[in-house]
């Protein structure tokens, strides 16, 4: 008959321990004597913690493992941005990256991103001095197909709000630079020419480039 109680009065800071009394049925052995039952034995529960814990262990790190590949499959979408040379995109494209998306790399470019981007793309390019710019947008939409706008179409028809794109592309064609060529004051009295002409165009290099010089509509 086998019997099984708790062992002791339970002590919080105790490990738990069980005790099983194994009795054997007394049988008379060749003498004619009866057989003695088997000692009792004890097996704490931190024993038992020890024998799981390595199973627990591979089931948490398989199961973290698991989330992390799926993490993993997910792939950004793609942000490009062309015709404003190499240095020029690199900064437009840091700017959008820094404005709208914070610094993440979303899966999916939803229609307020397209939208915003191509208006801060025009007004970054316009205050360098090519007024009247043209930007091309290509996208590759999430079901694969494509789709092709420019931001001025998108100011009097904007994107379908369900719209998702993996890869956007804005193509810039930076047009006419408007620049001073000569610019004079008369009249000055509180001011001298080079402080007027600072609030126009950079006075602090020797050398006055058309890209010093530029005019801007604001």
């Amino acid at each position: 008959m086998i019997q099984a109680r708790k062992a002791g009065r339970a002590v919080p800071s105790a490990p738990l321990e069980f005790t099983i009394s194994v009795q054997s049925c007394h049988v008379p052995n060749r003498s004619g004597a009866l057989g003695t039952a088997r000692p009792a034995f004890r097996v704490s529960g931190l024993k038992i913690f020890r024998l799981i814990a390595p199973v627990l262990l591979l089931l948490i790190s398989t199961h973290f493992s698991a989330a992390a590949a799926a993490e993993e499959k997910i792939t950004a979408a793609t942000l490009k941005i062309s015709g404003y040379g190499i240095l020029g995109n690199f900064q437009l494209k840091r700017i959008l990256r820094t404005l709208e998306l914070s610094g993440k790399r979303p899966q999916y470019f939803g229609p307020a991103f397209i939208e915003d981007s191509a208006l801060i793309l025009g007004s970054r390019v316009k205050k360098d001095g090519y007024l009247k710019p043209e930007i091309k947008i290509r996208l590759e939409l999430h079901d694969g197909t494509h789709m092709e706008t420019t931001a001025d179409e998108l100011l009097d028809k904007p994107l379908r709000r369900s719209m998702l794109a993996t890869r956007a592309e804005f193509k810039i064609h930076k047009g006419v630079l408007y620049h001073y060529q000569e610019l004079d004051f008369e009249g000055l009295k509180t001011m001298t020419d080079k402080e007027a002409k600072s609030y126009f165009m950079d006075t602090t290099t020797l050398l006055h480039p058309k890209s010093a010089r530029v005019y801007t509509s604001s």
